[in-house]
């Protein structure tokens, strides 16, 4: 069954983690809405609460990454976000952790790590490739995946497990 996308927009920094529960809450609440996935652009977009220890990248990133998984833990769903990679890694054939500036802390928190790779080639060839680089439990067994963007719909399509 389709459900429904509703959007929020905060301007980047303004938005606190308590401010996604509080709209969140208000959703349950007033509309009888139950939340079913975040998804948070850009975790290092989101405020740290004034006063907040976080006086360095590694601790923001710790709070704010903690902060979204109580919020999930919360609502009982999954919450999505994402961070860049250094700038080096841009068009890179490959990607690993180390290719993320930002905390260690938000890949450490993570239940769930992936990178999606998208190389000048891949590009003209309309392809993505997903790379699982961290999950908490589990395994690495099939941790690539190949999808093909359709440019006239822009839908993902026919993704499949790839070998490493």
């Amino acid at each position: 069954k389709v459900g429904k996308i509703i959007t929020k927009f905060w301007a980047a920094g303004t938005a606190t983690i308590q401010d996604f529960d509080n709209y969140i809450q208000k959703l349950k609440e007033k509309k009888d809405i139950k939340i079913d996935m975040i998804i948070v652009d850009y975790i290092t977009l989101v405020a740290t609460v004034k006063g907040a220890m976080a006086d360095n990248l590694y601790t923001k990133g710790k709070s704010l990454a903690e902060g979204l998984r109580a919020v999930g833990a919360k609502y009982k769903c999954p919450v999505i976000t994402g961070v860049q990679v250094a700038k080096d890694a841009w068009n890179a054939s490959d990607i690993t952790l180390e290719s993320v500036p930002e905390s260690k802390a938000i890949a450490e928190t993570a239940d769930t790590f992936w990178a999606i790779i998208r190389t000048e080639e891949m590009k003209r060839q309309n392809v993505f490739r997903f790379k699982l680089l961290k999950q908490r439990d589990g395994d690495f067994s099939k941790s690539q995946m190949k999808i093909n963007l359709n440019p006239t719909y822009l839908t993902l399509e026919n993704d499949q497990f790839i070998d490493q």
